[in-house]
């Protein structure tokens, strides 16, 4: 990407390419020469300027005057957080009080059947029914057990779904968590629904894999979330 950048780019900006990329490489080095200041003609006589050395380039001393100021604000805003620690300090009371470490977004971490709750939410029956949703993906799978066979390619894949299901007991292990790309399936055929996964990953459409179509009036559509990497939510 670098490469292409500067292929593509001006003298100008290739220059100021090769300045950074030597800082990175070399911190101690630099491209900039400090410029020679001259007097001020009205406070005495000008001083001629007799060095062999060459004017900074334009972009140099823009970027000389931008290095200078972020430095500047970067002091400045150290300087700030280091006072708010400070007064934090100074006004911590004797008791103190064990806080759950927040998340990078506003979704909390999964318990294990929270992909069932959520479809259990979606269907009506309460997020405290998922063992009844374990249950219902577990006869659709065993009474269409060679139908299932044949779509997910082995009776090892079926015995590891009927493993998954057969969990009923809160905060199950990872290998007992509800894998959507497999569930999918079963979730709308047995409840005769059209179903949406939506992720950063992947987003996909289960269909009921028996009945016959439906009319727009009469089909139920539900939508599922995977988020965080480990959570299911309703959408």
């Amino acid at each position: 990407m670098i490469l292409k950048r500067f292929n593509e780019s001006d003298i100008a900006t290739q220059l100021d390419m090769l300045k950074k990329l030597r800082k990175i490489v070399n911190p101690t080095s630099t491209f900039l020469i400090k410029p020679n200041v001259k007097p001020n003609p009205r406070r005495g006589h000008k001083k001629i300027d007799i060095s062999c050395r060459r004017d900074p380039c334009a972009f140099e001393l823009v970027d000389d005057s931008h290095d200078n100021q972020s430095t500047f604000a970067s002091s400045q805003s150290k300087k700030k957080k280091a006072s708010k620690v400070h007064e934090k300090k100074q006004n911590v009371k004797t008791k103190t009080y064990r806080t759950r470490t927040s998340l990078p977004s506003a979704f909390a971490d999964s318990d294990g059947n929270c992909g069932f709750r959520a479809i259990a939410g979606l269907l009506d029956l309460g997020k405290n029914d998922w063992v009844q949703v374990r249950r219902d993906l577990l006869h659709e799978l065993n009474n269409h057990k060679d139908e299932y066979v044949i779509l997910y390619g082995s009776h090892e894949r079926v015995e590891k779904l009927t493993h998954i299901l057969l969990y009923f007991e809160d905060s199950p292990c990872f290998d007992c968590w509800m894998t959507m790309l497999d569930m999918g399936h079963l979730i709308a055929s047995f409840y005769n629904v059209v179903l949406y996964h939506l992720s950063l990953q992947q987003c996909l459409t289960f269909l009921h894999l028996r009945s016959p179509p439906v009319t727009p009036a009469d089909r139920r559509e539900i939508a599922i979330g995977f988020v965080n990497g480990n959570h299911f939510v309703q959408v």
